[in-house]
């Protein structure tokens, strides 16, 4: 086995610190291209849906419903999950432990997030995401398609 460094455990902590970053940059970066393709298929949809068969009306209505609907319940899911893990640590601080025993378990509530993270939230969000993708661009799909149908064939 080999025996870690002060010098090698600050570069690894260095290492998790930015990976976290990046991850909360594209998240956030992620949500908000997200919200921006949400305004603007229903601000489309909205605008036009008088043009439209009421087929794909209800089409385009329903696909940004499941999109939509998707992506808030996997937001709130995620915000509950991050609410328990920060409640937990703060009942950590109330307790009078000493630093060594304040560690770790600290520790323990970090190994355990990390690993529902790499279980639970991941799988969750991979599933939320594609279905909020694919449905959301199945709502531009079928809104293209009915457009370029009046515009070329009425």
């Amino acid at each position: 086995m080999f025996k870690s460094s002060d010098d090698d455990d600050r570069a690894a902590e260095r290492i998790v610190e930015i990976n976290s970053r990046i991850h909360e940059s594209s998240a956030l970066y992620m949500n908000l291209v997200m919200l921006a393709g949400y305004a603007g298929a229903f601000a489309i949809w909205s605008y036009t849906r008088e043009q439209l068969p009421p087929r794909a009306s209800i089409g385009v209505a329903l696909c940004l419903t499941i999109s939509l609907t998707s992506f808030v319940l996997f937001e709130i899911y995620k915000m509950v999950r991050m609410s328990r893990s920060i409640i937990e640590f703060r009942d950590l601080l109330g307790q009078n432990l000493s630093a060594r025993d304040f560690l770790a378990k600290a520790n323990k509530i970090e190994a355990e997030r990390h690993t529902t993270f790499r279980k639970v939230l991941l799988n969750a969000w991979r599933f939320s995401f594609l279905l909020s993708v694919l449905t959301g661009l199945s709502a531009v799909v079928i809104l293209t398609y009915n457009f370029l149908s009046i515009l070329l064939w009425k």
